[in-house]
């Protein structure tokens, strides 16, 4: 029994670490060549528009 407690522990600890970096961020930052930039607007576009968030544009 303790054990399978302890086990049970360890995997939940583990989870929420592995969780924390993958909490919503509000901005996306792109960095790249001059001709990344025009492609990257569209995307950054629509996921505005499917999110409802400011891209910036």
């Amino acid at each position: 029994m303790t054990r399978f407690f302890l086990k049970s522990m360890l995997a939940a600890l583990t989870a929420s670490l592995v969780a924390l970096p993958l909490q919503a961020r509000d901005t996306i930052q792109i960095v790249g060549s001059s001709t990344v930039y025009p492609f990257a607007t569209v995307v950054a576009g629509k996921i505005g528009k499917e999110d409802r968030k400011d891209t910036g544009n």
